[in-house]
């Protein structure tokens, strides 16, 4: 077993990379590098011969932890990497492998079963935006049940705060034909948005280079002139940006084959002029209410999203007084879009 564990440690780990197509975000480019195993730890293993059958292989109370690098790029300009470690622990293996001859009467080896257990894993990620960490405890699954005694939480790194909320129950539909499930809970995406959003980071400036080429409306004080006409009278023809943020922490939530999201924030309008500097134009508050529903299509997925309510009221102007009219949405299938991702 010595031997092993030498060769386990020794073993480079292939990177990872690839990209996605993603609604609105374009393409997600991302990469994993720089793996390596800094710690590995086999205290109960060992290996028996099973009468009239071969060999068996037993591991218990296993642990690794490795070291790595991350790397995205989205909204072609918007790049962000940082390094992760990743704890595995209460690692058990049973692999049985059968041993008989060929038809040449040479010796051969065949895998006659294999599970794992994997009691729990977590991932803390450093650099870049990632001033949280990712708890995350895998569910014990074996070939024939699942158990799930733990939940993945997102945390802050320098201030562990509980969120304001408790994490429901959450069970995983018995399966045995596969080697891998995975299961994504709503309290685990809820704990993140609570986090980024106590520290400010939801937010997202929006200048017209975002936008489609071919889209007909543009990020400028001309395409507002119909809207806000003293905008144009006040800084014509100029370049605009928005700053979008979360007002309060945003809530998912998964219901059968649909989930909703419910958010809220504010929208910051600023001119920019010839000098670069911004000149405020409004600000105003968005709360909105979205549903999506995921499905598998062949060898594709693909999914909807559907705009269950609007509501837009105006903070502040700083360019007169103007109407913000929210139009009630009385037919969600009508706001409908749809995405694959190939």
């Amino acid at each position: 077993m010595a031997v092993l564990q030498k060769r386990l440690q020794s073993i480079k780990i292939p990177d990872i990379s690839g990209k996605v197509k993603v609604k609105h975000a374009g393409k997600v480019k991302y990469s994993v590098s720089g793996m390596r195993i800094v710690n590995l730890g086999l205290p109960q293993s060992s290996l028996g011969l099973v009468p009239s059958s071969g060999l068996k292989l037993s591991i218990g109370n296993a642990f690794i932890k490795i070291k790595g690098r991350w790397r995205v790029k989205y909204l072609r300009v918007i790049k962000d990497s940082g390094s992760f470690d990743l704890s595995v622990s209460g690692l058990s293996i049973s692999a049985g492998m059968g041993v008989s001859r060929d038809g040449t009467g040479h010796p051969a080896v065949s895998s006659a079963s294999c599970s794992a257990i994997v009691r729990s894993a977590k991932v803390k990620f450093h650099g870049g935006a990632s001033k949280s960490a990712f708890l995350c405890a895998a569910p014990v699954s074996t070939l024939i049940s699942h158990h799930d005694p733990l939940s993945g939480e997102f945390y802050a790194i320098a201030h562990h705060q509980e969120p304001p909320f408790t994490a429901p129950a959450f069970s995983l539909p018995d399966q045995a034909k596969s080697m891998l499930y995975l299961g994504l809970s709503q309290y685990t995406l809820n704990t993140a948005g609570f986090v980024y959003n106590t520290l400010g980071r939801l937010s997202i400036d929006i200048t017209d280079d975002m936008l489609p080429k071919s889209s007909p409306f543009r990020l400028n004080t001309k395409s507002f002139q119909l809207i806000i006409p003293e905008i144009e009278k006040k800084y014509p023809n100029m370049p605009m940006k928005c700053v979008v943020k979360t007002s309060k922490q945003p809530l998912i939530t998964f219901e059968p084959n649909n989930a909703t999201l419910q958010a809220a924030g504010t929208v910051t309008a600023y001119a920019i002029q010839p000098n670069s500097t911004l000149a405020p134009l409004f600000i105003i508050n968005v709360v909105t209410s979205v549903s999506a529903k995921v499905y598998i299509t062949g060898t594709n997925i693909a999914g909807s999203v559907s705009l269950n309510g609007l509501e837009i009221s105006l903070v502040e102007s700083y360019v007169g007084p103007f109407q913000v009219r929210t139009t009630p949405v009385t037919h969600p299938d009508q706001t409908d879009s749809r995405w694959i991702l190939k």
